[in-house]
């Protein structure tokens, strides 16, 4: 019986049950790939794909809360096939459509996966490669659908979601992390702080009402409804407002309008 030739294979991923899972999922349908190492963090991805040498990655696209790319700085893509693993949602999977970059969303699909390590060997035999400047055309667009001006990114511990600014009703602090509370769908708890959120929002129509609030003004119940330490949202919720952001609030409606 002629022997199955084995690929070499380096799984990037920072999330212990997304890894276990595709690590089984390869083991168990595609017998062409094999498993040399794993990585969770850029650093250590560079390191193990320079010295394992792999013919095919699979390469998340958010590590640690940052876009993958930095990787390219010290590796080039053309050393060996990538498939890219992503959480992100159907706006930001365009990029990749775009630029006919091969890619896996997450939770992994089995079929989508086989056909995927089934183009990446094919593409070994016919040493077809990824070159950098199609990589740096795609970071590009990843970027821009990122930035884009009517969407917010926000990195969660499990995926990262772009969301409409003009949906986000306001934002809550919980120790490190931030929850964004949304007009009709679930809370969003990003990994990042509240403050980061303040800074960025300063330009969208947000003001921080309280250590532990940011509120999206277009949410905001009229200035008859405003108490002191509290306000209320037109859906209905009453958040605090520090006494020293009270005044300041007020001024900033009465701008506005």
């Amino acid at each position: 019986m002629k022997s199955i030739k084995k690929y070499k294979t380096v799984i990037v991923e920072d999330e212990v049950n997304n890894l276990k899972l595709l690590e089984y999922f390869i083991a168990k349908y595609c017998p062409e790939i094999e498993i040399c190492a794993t990585a969770e963090s850029i650093i250590e991805a560079k390191n193990v794909i320079l010295k394992i040498k792999p013919d095919i990655v699979f390469l998340d696209v958010v590590l640690k809360n940052e876009l993958v790319f930095e990787l390219f700085d010290f590796i080039d893509p053309k050393d060996f096939q990538i498939v890219f693993t992503t959480a992100y949602n159907k706006y930001a999977i365009q990029a990749f459509r775009v630029n006919a970059i091969d890619y896996l969303t997450k939770p992994i699909d089995i079929n989508l996966l086989v056909k995927a390590v089934k183009k990446a060997v094919t593409y070994l035999e016919n040493n077809n490669y990824l070159s950098k400047r199609k990589m740096d055309e795609f970071k590009e667009s990843i970027n821009q659908t990122e930035l884009n001006e009517n969407y917010i990114s926000i990195p969660s511990k499990t995926e990262v979601s772009l969301i409409k600014y003009e949906d986000i009703m306001y934002l809550s602090s919980i120790r490190k992390y931030t929850v964004f509370h949304v007009f009709g769908r679930k809370e969003i708890v990003s990994t990042k702080n509240i403050g980061f959120y303040e800074e960025n929002l300063n330009d969208k129509n947000f003001y921080r009402i309280h250590n532990s609030y940011i509120i999206n003004l277009n949410f905001l119940a009229d200035l008859k409804k405003l108490k002191a330490n509290s306000c209320s949202l037109i859906t209905g919720q009453i958040l605090p407002v520090a006494r020293r952001r009270f005044k300041e609030l007020k001024q900033k409606l009465n701008s506005i309008n």
